[in-house]
């Protein structure tokens, strides 16, 4: 799977682009490929990093969701309720209790 139509017609890779990519290339399983993409988006916000930390923790890659949270904050985002639903379903997952009341006692 690739993304042969944006590259051939030299359509630049924004944000929004980006974010439906690595969403799309999570939810296909292809974890390598997603983070690719969220690593050549410039200007990275909320949303993509959200979509990374979703598809992370789907695919079983707790630690890695949490680390992306938790650089995601270190940044200056701010996580709104859909980043924290993917945090703690990635805590939930790999069976991470005390680390998921953490982050669920940092929700507003």
């Amino acid at each position: 799977m690739d993304h042969n139509y944006i590259d051939k017609h030299k359509i630049s890779l924004n944000v929004t682009l980006g974010t439906a990519l690595v969403d799309m290339y999570a939810k296909c399983g292809n974890i390598t490929k997603a983070l690719q993409v969220f690593r050549e988006i410039p200007g990275r916000n909320s949303l993509i990093w959200t979509a990374m930390i979703h598809g992370l923790a789907l695919h079983g890659h707790a630690k890695d969701a949490i680390c992306y949270f938790l650089e995601m904050i270190s940044i200056g985002l701010e996580p709104d309720e859909v980043t924290f639903i993917g945090v703690l379903s990635a805590c939930c997952r790999a069976g991470f209790v005390d680390e998921g009341r953490q982050f669920f006692a940092q929700m507003r």
